[in-house]
């Protein structure tokens, strides 16, 4: 018997290995990497912004992100249009007040920070990240403060699928990793944890819409790691910056827009009418947004083919590389720019008229007429002129005045608009 279980192990080491693993980690196990968030908001009033919405109060979950900087990570859902935000640590009773230092305006992300000199000062473990995208049945834990309790959460699953989110507009879609780990309310902003301790996602969301289980979401440690990058770049936050009058907390851009919208060339009829022969792939271009550079590189019915050596599918997909698991896969061809920031350019080869040649494109911010942000204070400006109310024009105001179906109950030609299409 001991002879089989030895070869047992020799195949299946993970199997038998894996609790011994998790349990050299006692930063791990006492929670000192995580804290409780508290959040207290009033969410505006879109369709009437000269008021708001009655108080609410939420819970959840914030990494220890820097002890030097005094950084707390967490999801910007977690603390969107917050009056008042508290963190309480694993085993104390007393509630400190954090403020806001950044909030991700492309991706689910912020950075809350605490001025009292007494959090910092007890124990707390700075919690340790990995950029590498984990393998498909990689063991996961997420740690948080989940609903059903006040004490300290671990839930255990492993690695579904790493995919792009299914946005209509690939350039807004952002890699995540899907969990089979229970992530309920309260564990948004909490750290998902391999064996070695180290955290390669944060809990976001879940899909629960009756007819799915155990789907559950992290945005992987690759992402995090560009929202700080674009936040240091845009200059952070500090002690003095926030004393000063007027100060709020940073809006940052973490990912660059391409600015134009374009149409998947599966169908094979399509491919002949525009001169692609059967070795060429790509993605049709269907307009292109007049007021950046990349209208005089790029035409609406021009073939993209590639993006810096990456040949883009007829299924506007490419290979993902981002582990060894997943190396058979494809995301969405924005995955090419996941390493470029705004501003940045993309080598692009393209077909024009059956002729191929090569332009350059440039990385933009995400800034259509009809704007989709949800916290930007002048959402809420309005006048009123001779007895009527104008307010701004937002997917907010949309989404209030229309309901979630706001797209389909629109105005006529109002979706070209929002996408700066010609009419």
């Amino acid at each position: 018997m001991s002879s089989a279980r030895e070869s047992d192990g020799e195949r299946y080491p993970k199997r038998f290995r894996a609790q011994e693993t998790w349990d050299t980690i006692p930063a791990v196990l006492e929670g000192k990497s995580v804290v409780k968030v508290f959040c207290r908001e009033m969410k505006p009033n879109y369709s009437m912004p000269w008021t708001t919405k009655r108080q609410q109060s939420s819970t959840s979950t914030a990494i220890v992100l820097c002890l030097r900087e005094r950084l707390l990570l967490t999801n910007r859902h977690c603390v969107a249009h917050a009056s008042c935000i508290e963190v309480r640590k694993r085993g104390d009773d007393r509630k400190y007040e954090a403020e806001a230092l950044a909030r991700g305006t492309d991706c689910d992300l912020a950075l809350l920070t605490v001025s009292s000199d007494e959090f910092w000062a007890s124990e707390l473990v700075e919690q340790e990240l990995c950029a590498e995208v984990p393998r498909m049945f990689a063991e996961v834990i997420c740690v948080g403060y989940p609903t059903g309790g006040d004490n300290l959460s671990a839930t255990k699953g492993v690695v579904s699928r790493v995919d792009y989110e299914d946005e209509p507009d690939p350039w807004r879609n952002r890699l995540v990793i899907q969990i089979d780990a229970a992530v309920n309310p309260g564990n948004s902003g909490g750290p998902a944890l391999i064996a070695t301790g180290a955290c390669v996602g944060v809990a976001y969301q879940s899909l629960k819409d009756g007819s799915t289980e155990n789907i559950g979401f992290i945005i992987p440690v690759m992402v995090v790691n560009k929202f700080l990058i674009a936040w240091r770049r845009s200059g952070g936050s500090s002690a003095a910056d926030r004393s000063s009058p007027g100060w709020a907390p940073s809006r940052v851009t973490a990912f660059g827009h391409g600015r134009f919208t374009c149409q998947k060339l599966e169908n094979a009829g399509m491919r002949r009418s525009l001169g692609m022969h059967d070795k060429q792939s790509g993605v049709l271009v269907k307009s292109v947004d007049p007021t950046t550079a990349n209208a005089e590189a790029l035409h609406a019915g021009d073939v993209v083919l590639s993006l810096d050596g990456v040949a883009i599918g007829n299924d506007g997909c490419v290979p993902f590389g981002g582990c060894s698991s997943s190396k058979h896969d494809r995301v969405s061809f924005p995955y090419v720019a996941v390493d470029k920031f705004v501003g940045d350019h993309l080598e692009a080869r393209v077909l024009r008229g059956g002729n191929e040649l090569g332009c350059t494109l440039t990385l933009c911010k995400h800034d259509p007429l009809v704007t989709y942000e949800k916290e930007a204070p002048w959402l809420l400006d309005y006048a009123i002129i001779g007895g009527l109310v104008f307010v701004v024009l937002s997917q907010q105001y949309l989404r209030a005045t229309f309901g979630e179906k706001w797209r389909k109950d629109g105005c006529n030609g109002l979706r070209e608009l929002m996408e700066s299409k010609p009419r």
